[in-house]
């Protein structure tokens, strides 16, 4: 009797450390400039154990020097357009942001201000946003 409870903490504290585990993957795949715009891509993976029905992106563009040179917030996931689908539990998908800027930027940061599961749970961005490996 004392194996079977054995087992079933050890099937416990598996599932919750793989839910704990579970995020948003993104990485940036590039950037395209053009005279006042840039197109940026975004990889992203979901590995939680349902679809994200809304996910807000803030991309920043930033010069060599560090300074912001363009800036842009736009619903990749749901969001108001109801054109955007929602990305399915382990499913992975680029998304396009284009973004006016003011001089060509080097680098670009991403942050997330909202992200809702498929059965409506908000997830703390900050916590479950990773960078993605290539």
């Amino acid at each position: 009797m004392k194996h079977s409870h054995t087992v079933t903490i050890l099937f416990s504290l598996f599932f919750l450390s793989s839910a704990a585990f579970a995020n948003l993957e993104v990485s940036v795949a590039s950037l395209e400039s053009a005279t006042n715009k840039t197109l940026v891509e975004l990889d992203t993976k979901n590995t939680f154990d349902q679809g994200i029905k809304d996910a807000r992106a803030w991309v920043f563009l930033m010069d060599a020097e560090g300074k912001v040179v363009g800036n842009q917030a736009q619903w990749i996931i749901g969001g108001d357009s109801s054109q955007k689908a929602p990305l399915e539990a382990e499913d992975s998908q680029t998304f396009k942001v284009a973004i006016s800027t003011t001089s060509k930027p080097t680098t670009a940061k991403v942050t997330f201000s909202k992200i809702i599961l498929a059965d409506g749970t908000k997830v703390n961005p900050h916590k479950s946003l990773v960078a993605k490996s290539k």
